[in-house]
């Protein structure tokens, strides 16, 4: 019984598939109505074969016979169940069905004709097998003699049931009141009008209100479901005949054979080429992913037309800051010192800030330039564990490789960009948010209104994933810390002459002292001038960053942890805190999650200053930044006499 079932869902699932995948709201409709009936009928028929199969122990249909007048319940509802996915009149598998059927009776559907045959064909064998299902489970009398032509009954394998236990009531009522259900929608299938159309509206936005009924007329629809009716009549009668045409026409492997002789060569074919690609290299990694990324979206390129007001430069200066892109780029691919390149590599970066201040954009420069920094003293960090020059050069082959991928990515994005411009089909959003910064989001920098109030839930995602990845990354760089790279807890805050380090500049500690507390409050002021002014949480927790990296080229990783005594978990946990919990307050003052909140605090003799919700909210940007940043250094820095 469950294996006929579970056949019969594969085949419902086609069925959906099909309307779902018509694209039309008619065809969408029609399959929210087919979900819904499928609901109530395989779930009423799964129950009723869990009671069969506890109370008799068996799911054989060939083993099942009588039953009491205790099985009345259950056999009612699996009778009505079974009807409705059948497709029978007055149940709401009925409606449902034909809902389908006039879906494709349309001829604007191309291959309509074609597919609403392969649904009638369907249909007619989901009748068949459903009188199987009932036939099976609830004949009267001696078991079903001869169902199954293919594997007949051995009575010394499979035991008759005669008049097993009726089943309690609370055990089969579940079942019966799907069953019920699927009658009354039968009966009054308006009921299920809104919460259909409701649904399909929701798929597809062209869908019109659904009035699903029992009775639209003699139409092709009505036709349709009395030749389903019949054919499958026909066949559940001559059960027996159709049984053993099957059993001569049997082919060598059905579709299930096929389908895991398939499996298995795709395993087969996907071993190997696990061999080869995840071998261990990282370039070879990489490489895939570039290529993939880049060839399949690139098929969308064909054709495409350049924009008509295409301009490769806006100003003078946008060619001498390509020029220095190109000559930093083709530096960073061609030198052998690893610090050389990481060098060039940061130039490009340099040139990028420089690019976004020609075009008039501070914020964005201002970021990167904190970017390129502080990711040139992580860098240096990593590299001291690495040798200084790169391994031999690639072979030929190999070096061609790279330069194809290198070249494919890097013709793919520029294409791209180019022609971005050129097929915009919806108005920018750009220009709301100009329009919107100040009165709904109470900043006049674009940018950080941008990051933490039209897309205050980017943002937050974007924090957490920092929180992780510093998480992560910790963890796996002190699985290979050497137990003599730790330092003694009692050494950490020791005052000057305990400290371990015997090459110490004055000069560099008076300065960096110094240095360090100004950076500090040009941090703060990027953090609380950010939302109207260049800045904002996240380039003030890099600006903080490099004041502790600072306090790092100083003396080490003591004089970092000298300076804050705050563990960096901590602050990641309290930024990401901090970032939700300003989520959250605006829901519970009954505004949108991340909905901005403006107030105008008196300072007395200072006047008067506006603050806004999203400062709290970059405050926990911060944080996560600055902790992120003491994570990296927790897990790759050293004390400077580590580092001689």
């Amino acid at each position: 019984l469950k294996r006929i079932l579970a056949f019969g869902t594969v085949s419902q699932l086609g069925f959906l598939i099909v309307l779902f995948g018509a694209g039309t709201p008619e065809a969408t409709a029609a399959g929210v109505a087919v979900l819904l009936a499928h609901a109530l009928f395989k779930a009423t028929l799964f129950l009723v074969v869990g009671v069969i199969d506890h109370q008799t122990r068996t799911r054989d249909i060939r083993a099942l016979g009588a039953y009491g007048p205790g099985w009345n319940g259950p056999r009612t509802s699996a009778a009505l169940a079974g009807a409705s996915m059948a497709g029978v009149p007055l149940l709401f598998g009925f409606v449902a069905k034909e809902s389908a059927y006039e879906a494709f009776v349309h001829p604007e559907i191309a291959g309509g004709t074609v597919v609403l045959a392969g649904l009638v064909i369907g249909s007619i064998l989901t009748f068949a097998y459903t009188g199987r299902l009932l036939l099976g489970a609830f004949r009267p009398g001696a078991a079903f003699e001869g169902i199954d032509a293919i594997e007949p009954l051995d009575p010394t394998d499979v035991p008759t049931v005669v008049d097993p236990p009726a089943p309690a009531l609370a055990f089969w009522a579940p079942a019966g009141l799907l069953a019920a259900i699927t009658l009354l929608l039968g009966l009054v299938p308006d009921l299920a009008s809104h919460l259909v159309g409701a649904a399909a509206a929701a798929l597809d936005g062209e869908v019109e209100a659904k009035h699903l009924a029992v009775w639209h007329g003699l139409n092709q629809a009505l036709v349709l479901s009395l030749l389903t009716m019949a054919s499958g009549t026909a066949l559940v009668v001559l059960g027996r005949r159709v049984g053993r045409v099957q059993q001569r026409l049997r082919a060598p492997f059905d579709g299930g054979d096929a389908y895991l002789v398939g499996l298995r060569g795709l395993n087969r074919v996907a071993d190997r080429l696990t061999g080869v690609l995840q071998n261990g290299s990282l370039p070879v990694y990489t490489g895939v992913i570039l290529v993939t990324v880049t060839a399949l979206p690139a098929l969308a390129l064909i054709g495409a037309p350049l924009p008509d007001d295409l301009s490769l430069t806006s100003s003078p200066g946008d060619w001498a800051v390509a020029a220095l892109l190109v000559v930093a780029g083709a530096a960073a691919c061609v030198l052998r010192h690893r610090m050389a390149a990481v060098l060039a590599l940061g130039a490009v970066g340099y040139a990028m800030a420089l690019l976004f201040v020609l075009q008039g954009a501070p914020d964005l420069a201002l970021t990167q330039l904190a970017i390129e920094t502080l990711g040139a003293v992580l860098f240096v960090l990593v590299l001291r564990r690495l040798p200084t020059h790169f391994d031999d050069r690639p072979t030929s082959l190999s070096r061609g490789v790279r330069l194809a991928v290198a070249g494919l990515v890097s013709l793919v994005v520029f294409a791209f960009a180019l022609i971005a411009g050129g097929v915009r089909v919806a108005p920018p959003v750009s220009s709301t948010y100009l329009a919107q910064a100040l009165p709904e989001g109470g900043g006049r920098n674009v940018v950080n209104v941008i990051l933490v109030d039209f897309r205050g839930f980017d943002t937050m995602g974007e924090v957490t994933v920092l929180v992780v990845a510093a998480l992560g990354v910790v963890s796996i760089a002190r699985l290979h810390r050497r137990d003599d790279e730790a330092i003694a807890p009692h050494v950490l805050a020791a005052p000057g002459p305990a400290r371990p380090f015997v090459r110490r500049s004055v000069l560099v500690d008076t300065v960096v002292r110094v240095v360090f507390h100004t950076v500090l409050v040009l941090a703060a002021y990027l953090l609380f001038a950010g939302h109207n002014q260049p800045g904002g949480g996240f380039v003030a927790g890099l600006v903080a960053g490099a004041a502790f990296a600072l306090r790092y080229g100083a003396g080490g990783m003591d004089e970092v942890r000298a300076s804050l005594r705050v563990k960096p978990w901590i602050l990641l946990g309290v930024g990401l805190a901090l970032v939700s919990a300003t989520a959250l307050a605006s829901l519970v003052a009954g505004d949108a999650v991340l909905e901005s909140a403006k107030a105008t605090l008196s300072l007395g003799l200072l006047g008067h200053a506006k603050v806004t919700s999203a400062l709290a909210f970059d405050t926990g940007v911060l944080l996560v930044v600055l902790g992120m940043v003491l994570m990296l250094f927790e897990a790759f820095g050293d004390p400077v006499e580590g580092e001689a």
